[in-house]
């Protein structure tokens, strides 16, 4: 195992419970958040207190997971702030559920 993905997560408790898990490897890992609508968490978090609350020396980055192409506009803003490598898992139109 060259770094551990961390994927689909939707609040920063989630993150430090999948860290703590991977702890005793000391492997690098990348999280995958889940932002489902607007800019926030499932939890109500930001994208931001990801990185305020995680500060790990193993954190290679954030992807957001499974997000529409019209919350990659709304969040790539905040991603650029963070200072950190990120990236997009970006759900195909056809994926997107109907409201």
């Amino acid at each position: 195992v060259d770094f551990f993905y961390l994927d689909v997560l939707s609040s920063v408790k989630e993150f430090k419970l999948s860290i703590k898990s991977i702890e005793e490897f000391n492997k690098p890992y990348l999280i995958g958040a889940h932002i489902s609508e607007g800019t926030n968490l499932p939890s109500g978090e930001k994208i931001s207190d990801i990185t305020d609350k995680i500060n790990d020396k193993n954190l290679l980055g954030i992807i957001l997971s499974c997000i529409s192409p019209e919350n990659y506009e709304l969040n790539l803003a905040e991603m650029k702030g963070l200072g950190i490598p990120f990236g997009f898992k970006l759900m195909l139109p056809s994926q997107v559920p109907s409201k």
